[in-house]
């Protein structure tokens, strides 16, 4: 499984260490799991004439945490008809 990505370059620093961000990695975890993938790969083309491609592996660690997440927002909010509170949403990505 892959995602493209283009990059500004005002978020290319996120990018230098040669690992996607984290809320990236997350979402390509997420894939891996619901399609039963072993890896994923990101193509990232930046606002410069950039190029990259990163292979992420699967982290069923991450995984099984976002999973978590993922039920309880389905059953105390979706399934109880109970919004989030906008001041106390949480990027997934620090939940992790």
């Amino acid at each position: 499984g892959g995602r493209v990505k283009v990059v500004h370059e005002r978020t290319a620093p996120l990018w230098e260490d040669g690992e996607a961000p984290v809320y990236y990695q997350t979402q390509i975890q997420w894939y891996m799991r619901c399609l039963g993938l072993q890896r994923g790969f990101f193509a990232v083309r930046f606002s410069t004439p950039k190029f990259m491609i990163l292979r992420v592996e699967r982290d069923d660690e991450t995984i099984d945490r976002v999973e978590e997440i993922v039920e309880d927002f389905w059953e105390n909010r979706v399934l109880a008809r109970v919004a989030p509170d906008e001041e106390k949403l949480v990027d997934v990505g620090q939940e992790i």
